[in-house]
C-alpha cells in the first residue's frame, strides 16, 4: 500500500480501498466488513455483537491491568536475553489499544536489541476515522499511533505484516473470520509467549471462546506460555482446562470481580531464536511465498 502512494491505483486496488472509509459491506471478495460502530461516550460499540470494545472505566487501564499485569509480561520482558524474540497472540484487534500500550512499554523495559513479534485476528477492522476518534483520547501513544495508522493495510482478507520501531516490532494482522485464520497458528516451529484472550463477551460471540480456538493456542505455545482474559465464564474455563491450560483467577478490572489467566502444561520448552536478517530477492510469487514463510 505504501508504495501505491502518489501512483494511480489499478482498478483492482481501488476497489479494495474504497472500503477503507467506509463501513458499507465491502464491494470485493477480499474485503471485509468495516466495524460497523455506534459510540457510547466516545467508547466504541459493536452493533453487530451488542457489545463494548472495553470496559467503561477505560481502555488503556483495562489493558494494563488484565493483559500487561495478567501475564506479568514488564517481568518477563526485562529477562530476555539480547536480540531475543518474544511473541504475543492476540484475539480481537479492535482499535488496536493492546497492542499499542504492548508496544510502548516492551520498548521501554525489554533489552535494546530484543525484539517483539505481534500477531493479532481481526474480523472486523475499523475505518481511519474510528481509530484516530479513539487514539485521540490517548496522547502517550500519539507517536506510536501515527506510525501504526500511516502503515495499516488495505482492508484485505489474509495475513498483513508491518514493522514499527525502527525494526523492534513487528505486527502480523490476520485478517479473516477465525474459521478461515485460524490454521496459521498450526505451525509446530512456531510458539508463542503470551496470549491476550480479547474478543467480545462469551455470551455474545461464543465462537471465539470455543474449544477448538483453546486446544489450537494450547498446540502453539511451550511449557512457559502464558494467557488471560477478562472474563471467567464457566464454558471458557472449561476449554481451557481441557485444552491443559492450568488456570487462576485474579482480581478483575473495573467492576469485575474477577478475571482468568493461565498457563500451558505443556513439556516443550522454550526455543530462544534470535532474530536473523534475510534478503530475498525478486518479489514474484515464490519470492513472496518465501517472505510469508
Amino acid at each position: 500500500w505504501e508504495l501505491t502512494k502518489g501512483y494511480p491505483l489499478t482498478k483492482f486496488l481501488l476497489v479494495i480501498s474504497n472500503i477503507l472509509d467506509s463501513n458499507k459491506t465491502a464491494d470485493s471478495f477480499l474485503n471485509l466488513k468495516s466495524a460497523d460502530l455506534t459510540w457510547v461516550k466516545d467508547s466504541p460499540f459493536s452493533v453487530e455483537h451488542d457489545d463494548l470494545y472495553w470496559s467503561k472505566q477505560g481502555a488503556l487501564e483495562e489493558s494494563e491491568h488484565v493483559f500487561l499485569r495478567g501475564n506479568n509480561l514488564e517481568e518477563r520482558w526485562r529477562r530476555l536475553s539480547s536480540k531475543e524474540t518474544f511473541l504475543i497472540g492476540e484475539l480481537g484487534f479492535g482499535a488496536g489499544i493492546n497492542f499499542l500500550n504492548t508496544w510502548k512499554k516492551f520498548i521501554e523495559v525489554s533489552p535494546a536489541q530484543s525484539k517483539l513479534h505481534y500477531l493479532s485476528f481481526e474480523n472486523r477492522p475499523f475505518i481511519e476515522k474510528d481509530l484516530l476518534r479513539v487514539h485521540s483520547q490517548y496522547p502517550t501513544f500519539l507517536n506510536e499511533s501515527k506510525e501504526l495508522i500511516s502503515k495499516l493495510p488495505l482492508n484485505a482478507k489474509g495475513l498483513h505484516r508491518i514493522s514499527y520501531a525502527k525494526g523492534r516490532v513487528t505486527l502480523s494482522l490476520l485478517y479473516g473470520d477465525l474459521s478461515e485464520t485460524l490454521d496459521a497458528l498450526r505451525n509446530p516451529q512456531i510458539k508463542y509467549d503470551a496470549w491476550f484472550l480479547d474478543g467480545f463477551s462469551p455470551a455474545k460471540n461464543p465462537e471465539m471462546w470455543s474449544s477448538e480456538i483453546a486446544s489450537c493456542l494450547a498446540e502453539a505455545s511451550h511449557s512457559e506460555t502464558t494467557f488471560s482474559t477478562y472474563t471467567v465464564a464457566g464454558f471458557v474455563k472449561k476449554n481451557f482446562e481441557d485444552a491443559k491450560f492450568s488456570l487462576l483467577k485474579l482480581k478483575g478490572f473495573g467492576k469485575k470481580r474477577s478475571m482468568l489467566a493461565g498457563k500451558n502444561t505443556s513439556k516443550e520448552k522454550k526455543a530462544i531464536k534470535k532474530k536473523k536478517i534475510i534478503g530475498i530477492v525478486g518479489a514474484g510469487i515464490a519470492g513472496c511465498s518465501l517472505a510469508k514463510i
